[in-house]
């Protein structure tokens, strides 16, 4: 049977090269790699941002009943400690993680701004469901 293309692309479930697609993007723009027991992070050129692919992490995270498969973080500036992280489990596509990545590294000073004023919250506190089959959360 043809693979047939789900539209909008956003409610499809991350096909198999998505990770590779997210790094390679992000590569391509400038950020560096690093790979740790199949688990790679990627730092944008300022350090601030990082994107963590974690298939072989051990505890094997988990945000409600699904594996986090993405975690990304930024920090006020290359030596401070985290401002902020989000969390993206393994059934988000490509498609929704981009954009955020995109628009947090155009201007991640406004990221780390709204994290300041909504200071962090419980688990219980935190808004989970992004669409039925994908969860971030937002962790201050």
């Amino acid at each position: 049977m043809a693979d047939v293309p789900r539209r909008p692309r956003y409610l499809a479930s991350p096909g198999e090269d998505g990770a590779g697609t997210v790094i390679q993007t992000l590569t391509d723009a400038g950020w560096t790699d690093a790979t740790w027991m199949d688990n790679t992070r990627v730092f944008d050129p300022s350090q601030r941002l990082a994107l963590e692919f974690l298939p072989e992490a051990e505890p094997v995270p988990r945000l409600e009943d699904q594996r986090v498969l993405w975690r990304l973080w930024a920090r006020r500036d290359a030596l401070s400690p985290l401002a902020w992280t989000a969390l993206f489990t393994d059934e988000t596509p490509e498609e929704v993680l981009l954009p955020v990545i995109s628009a947090l590294a155009a201007d991640p000073d406004a990221g780390l701004e709204q994290s300041l004023r909504h200071p962090a919250r419980s688990e219980a506190d935190d808004s989970a469901v992004v669409a039925p089959s994908c969860r971030c959360r937002m962790v201050s």
